[in-house]
């Protein structure tokens, strides 16, 4: 799919076009919820985030879908298109309880995307260093390039340009990382921040890829200007924000999450988030290569590809 730049229109009407298959996901504490339906014949997700949605019925879903506002066949102000991502602020007809719903749109929707928005139990699993190597690093290097083309669209200024918060133009190709604001933060209320910064560095896909001096120097360097740059734009000081890189992360090219620490919606639950600061004192005091010595716990939805490899050796692990 060619890269749009930011005032692209969306090319189908939600209204009229998007006809639901089913509900993937909803969470209550976070508003959002996940659909699956196709436009067209191609399967397209349409993730909204608001006030507490009616799913009691599909005839309820139905319902609001067909309030959506479109004036002239278009919708309102899209907010960001980059390859088959599409994130935009939809009004609802008036006299309905919605306002404004912040819209994420992927069309087409393949199906590791149709996993990743599905609603299902997960599970918590202990990956030690074999089962890495064994398991996980030659599923990770099975993933098609094309899953991170939207990073790529990032680092090379092809997408979202007008949103970037932030590009580390003086240090050398390594260490330099790009600052954009997470697709759930509206950029108005400073208590939900939630920037992520993109490190150039494309050899790093997770956390346990960190391994030299010069990985550590990246750490630092994101860390330190991330938080200066922060303070600068959205008056929050380093002691209000929360830093840290998930494992397994939802993407594997490697990226480091700054929140605000009164932003409680955030994914970043015991056994997945690693703060930053706790990650570059283990390099230093236990080893440079500590991430790849160290057993560490992941969960796993019962269809990510994961699953059946790990389920099976979970009644036996080794932690040797």
């Amino acid at each position: 799919m060619n890269i749009h730049n930011n005032h692209a229109t969306l090319p189908f009407s939600i209204a009229d076009d998007f006809k639901l298959e089913r509900l993937l996901g909803y969470n209550a504490q976070q508003k959002v919820i996940s659909l699956l339906g196709n436009v067209n014949g191609v399967r397209t997700i349409l993730v909204m985030e608001k006030t507490q949605f009616a799913i009691d019925s599909e005839e309820a879903i139905k319902k609001w879908l067909a309030r959506i506002k479109q004036p002239n066949g278009q919708d309102l102000q899209q907010v960001i298109v980059n390859d088959k991502y599409y994130m935009l602020n939809l009004p609802v007809q008036e006299n309905d309880h919605f306002n404004l719903l912040n819209t994420s749109i992927i069309f087409p929707a393949d199906e590791s995307d149709i996993i990743k928005y599905s609603m299902q139990s997960h599970e918590l699993f202990l990956e030690t260093p074999s089962l890495y190597k064994e398991v996980t690093r030659p599923f990770l290097d099975k993933i098609p390039k094309e899953h991170e083309k939207w990073v790529d669209n990032l680092l090379q200024k092809q997408s979202e340009v007008e949103h970037m918060i932030y590009e580390d133009t003086e240090s050398e190709e390594d260490l330099r990382f790009m600052l954009h604001p997470d697709m759930k933060y509206d950029k108005v209320d400073r208590n939900q921040l939630y920037c992520i910064a993109f490190c150039f560095n494309n050899e790093i896909k997770t956390l346990r890829d960190l391994s030299t001096e010069r990985h550590l120097k990246m750490l630092k360097n994101v860390r330190d200007k991330g938080c200066q740059v922060i303070e600068q734009k959205f008056g929050i000081p380093r002691e209000k924000l929360r830093i840290f890189v998930h494992y397994l992360p939802s993407f594997f090219r490697f990226h480091v999450h700054f929140t605000n620490v009164d932003n409680t919606s955030v994914n970043n639950g015991v056994e997945r988030a690693h703060l930053l600061d706790d990650i570059i004192e283990n390099m230093e005091v236990f080893g440079l290569n500590f991430y790849q010595r160290k057993t560490l716990t992941i969960t796993l939805k019962g269809t990510h590809g994961l699953y059946p490899f790990f389920k099976e050796r979970s009644t036996n692990v080794d932690r040797k």
